[in-house]
């Protein structure tokens, strides 16, 4: 993929989808063929609420729900390794979003996370108005503890946050290893602090979301 020009390796630095068009192109030719797998297990308006707003904590709640009984039917479709979670859940997200919105995807391939802006939009007293949601998806990596990888995660996520001013910011924690499912879901209300200049700066509430 490096010799076509679809992704960009420097030396020092996490290997990166090389442009905002291939960053759109490439996961969505990956997990196109999901998004059917969800057909009959949740409509897109599923997560819309009576007012028009989108409930995106309860698409990750369903998610949650969806791994715990459904992520292993995946082993005769298109599964790409440890990477599959992430894949799924982009899928997920994207079938509901697409109907009001747009995702907005950042990859930071080596170091195991990549960020993700959620914009919908309704319609409130005769005006279109927009939500934002932000979630950092990040996987456990081998020799480091879920602690470390949460403690990491949050203040990836307050920054990411901080550029994007959400009403939500969430942390989804990708556990690839041989555990249980109830030590791998959990839900966490946490804080977030936003660190400039080496000191701490602004707090954001993150949710996070083991999986």
């Amino acid at each position: 993929m490096i010799d076509l020009g679809l992704v960009t390796a420097r030396r020092g630095e996490p290997t990166r989808i090389a442009n905002e068009i291939y960053q759109e192109v490439i996961p969505r030719e990956l997990t196109s063929p999901l998004e059917g797998v969800f057909d009959g297990l949740v409509p897109r308006c599923a997560y819309v609420m009576a007012d028009g707003r989108l409930d995106f904590r309860g698409m990750l709640e369903g998610f949650q729900q969806f791994c715990r009984e459904s992520l292993d039917l995946l082993g005769d479709g298109p599964v790409y390794g440890e990477a599959t979670p992430q894949l799924v859940l982009q899928s997920w997200l994207q079938r509901v979003v697409n109907g009001g919105g747009q995702i907005y995807r950042e990859y930071a391939l080596g170091a195991g996370r990549s960020d993700i802006l959620v914009r919908y939009y309704h319609v409130a007293a005769g005006r279109r108005v927009e939500q934002r949601f932000v979630g950092e998806i990040k996987k456990v990596r081998s020799r480091r503890s879920v602690d470390t990888t949460i403690r990491e995660g949050l203040a990836q996520t307050a920054m990411y946050a901080d550029r994007c001013n959400p009403e939500e910011a969430h942390l989804v924690v990708i556990d690839p290893r041989e555990r249980s499912w109830d030590e791998k879901i959990y839900v966490k209300e946490c804080v977030g602090v936003v660190e400039k200049g080496g000191r701490a700066g602004k707090e954001w509430p993150i949710t996070v979301w083991g999986m």
